[in-house]
Order: C-alpha cells, then sequence, then structure tokens
C-alpha cells in the first residue's frame, strides 16, 4: 500500500539525519513528490527548506541555494505564520548572505512563535558571534542545549558554542566544546577549524599538525574559501582564521 504523507516525512527527515548528498536528494524528491500532490503541505515545504539549507551547509553547495532556501522558507511561512520553523531557516539563510538585520528579524519572530525551539536559539547565537557579540551568543548557544541536549544536531550547538567560545578569547572552552562536536559528528569540518585555531592560539604546535591531519582525513577538500564563506561583520577575522589555518 503506498504510504501517507505522514509516514513519507518522517522518511524523508530521516534522510536529512543521514547529512549526505545522496541522502539530501532523495528527501528533496520526497518532499517535493508530497507538494505537487498537496501544495499546501506544511511539513513538506518546511523540510524542503531544511533540505536545501543543510545540503548548502555540509556540502559547499553554490550560493544561489541559499536563496533557495530562503524562498522555501518563505513559502512555508505564507501558509503557516505562526509556524517558528519557517522564519528560523529564513533567518539561517539571511545570515549566511550577509544580511544581518534580516537575520535577526526572522530568528526574533522565530522565537517569539515557539521559544522552545532551539535551533531558533542557535541561530541567535550565531548572528551575534558572526556579528561580534561573543558572550552574548554563548547565553543563547547554552539556551539551545538546554532545551534540546539530546537533539540529532547537537553537534551544530557545540560547534557554534566552540567557536563563540574562540572569539570570545576562552579557548579551553572553545577546544571542549570542538571536541564534544566531533564526539557527535567526526567528520563536522566546522569543529575541526575550531579545534585547529584554538591550539594554534595556545601555542601548542604538535597538537595543531595532528589536529590538521584529522581535519583534512574527514575533509580533504577544506581551503580558504570555507572560511572566507563564514559571514562575519569585521571580514578581518576571516583574514586572521585564514593566515592561522594555512
Amino acid at each position: 500500500p503506498a504510504q501517507s504523507d505522514e509516514a513519507l516525512v518522517w522518511q524523508g527527515r530521516w534522510h536529512i539525519n543521514r547529512l549526505t548528498p545522496e541522502d539530501f536528494e532523495k528527501a528533496q524528491a520526497i518532499f517535493e513528490d508530497i507538494i505537487a500532490r498537496n501544495p499546501g503541505h506544511i511539513e513538506a515545504h518546511v523540510y524542503l527548506a531544511l533540505t536545501t539549507l543543510w545540503r548548502v551547509w555540509t556540502c559547499r553547495a553554490d550560493p544561489r541555494d541559499i536563496k533557495l532556501a530562503r524562498r522555501q522558507a518563505q513559502k512555508a511561512i505564507k501558509l503557516d505564520v505562526s509556524d517558528g520553523r519557517g522564519y528560523w531557516i529564513a533567518g539561517c539563510a539571511e545570515c549566511w548572505l550577509g544580511n544581518k538585520t534580516a537575520a535577526v528579524h526572522y530568528t526574533d519572530e522565530a522565537i517569539r512563535l515557539c521559544p522552545s525551539l532551539a535551533f531558533a536559539h542557535d541561530q541567535r547565537g550565531t548572528n551575534l558571534a558572526y556579528d561580534g557579540n561573543p558572550l552574548a551568543a554563548l547565553e543563547a548557544l547554552e539556551h539551545a542545549i538546554r532545551l534540546s541536549p539530546h537533539h540529532p544536531q547537537r553537534f551544530c550547538f557545540e560547534g557554534e558554542t566552540a567557536l563563540a567560545a574562540l572569539l570570545a578569547g576562552d579557548l579551553s572552552a572553545a577546544l571542549q566544546h570542538a571536541d564534544h562536536a566531533l564526539l557527535l559528528r567526526p567528520a563536522y569540518w566546522y569543529a575541526h577549524m575550531v579545534k585547529v585555531l584554538a591550539l594554534h592560539r595556545m601555542g601548542r604546535p604538535d597538537a595543531v599538525a595532528r589536529a590538521k591531519r584529522d581535519l583534512y582525513e574527514f575533509e580533504p577538500r577544506f581551503n580558504r574559501s570555507y572560511i572566507n564563506w563564514l559571514p562575519f561583520s569585521d571580514r578581518s577575522l576571516n583574514a586572521r582564521m585564514i593566515e592561522e589555518m594555512f
């Protein structure tokens, strides 16, 4: 018998959580099929936008896909203005596009509508960190972890916390959170990057060399563009990280 749309959404979510290019394609096909049959299916619209967002982050997709995720999130918002998830996804896309005011607006609205949405608090922390306020970022990120300590993507919360701690100058905390993120997802290039930077600033060259080997084992494509892509308001931070990494 044919699966219900609800069962298909769960199947698509399972593929998203695997975080591989092949699974993103399968998830996209599932959600697009649901939408073709039922254009008003809010869950399919939300998770289609989320699929695009995760593909951008994990696969270093074309920046045009960030705008696609934003459009998809905005469609979800139009279908249900009371669902905070669409606002969170749109806020994340705006952050990556460097539109800080829009990112804050969408993220704050997501939290207003759904105060328990851990990823929205994570995004608030990310917005603050990239805009030069790492101490406030740490508060938001710690709140995200408290809200959902067993979230399947907690490695993201830990990675963002590691970056905020690095920016705040707490190198031990940066290293601790980076290591925790890597325990949860060993292939997470972002946490590997923060670990290398923290060890470099600690003056531990041997540990830096080992951490770099681990980074390139899991992400052999890693290069300057990964760091240059990070949407810091102060672009000198990108330049410093590139200098320290390479």
